[in-house]
C-alpha cells in the first residue's frame, strides 16, 4: 500500500501536469486543426483520469483497461469530429 506521501507526490505530479496544460492551451495556433486539439485533450485527461485512480490504489489492471476504453472513446470522437469538418 503506497505511503501517504507517496500519494501526495503522484497529486502534486498530476497537478502540475494539468497547469502546464493550461498554459500550452493558451499558446495554441490559430491555423491548427481543433479536431486533433481535442484529441489531444482528450488523451491527456485520460493520462491524468489513469494516474489519479492509480494514485486512490485502483488495480493497475482495471486502470489500464479503462485508459484504453477512454483512448478508443477519443479516437471514435476524432474521427467523427473529421468527418463533420471534411463534410461541405
Amino acid at each position: 500500500m503506497p505511503s501517504v506521501k507517496t500519494k501526495l507526490s503522484v497529486a502534486a505530479l498530476i497537478m502540475s501536469g494539468g497547469v502546464m496544460m493550461m498554459f500550452a492551451a493558451t499558446k495554441a495556433d490559430p491555423k491548427a486543426d481543433p479536431c486533433a486539439e481535442k484529441y489531444k485533450s482528450c488523451t491527456d485527461s485520460c493520462s491524468i483520469v489513469q494516474g489519479q485512480s492509480l494514485a486512490r490504489g485502483v488495480d493497475r489492471l482495471r486502470a489500464e483497461n479503462a485508459y484504453n476504453r477512454c483512448v478508443k472513446a477519443c479516437e471514435k470522437a476524432k474521427t467523427d469530429c473529421d468527418g463533420k469538418a471534411k463534410k461541405p
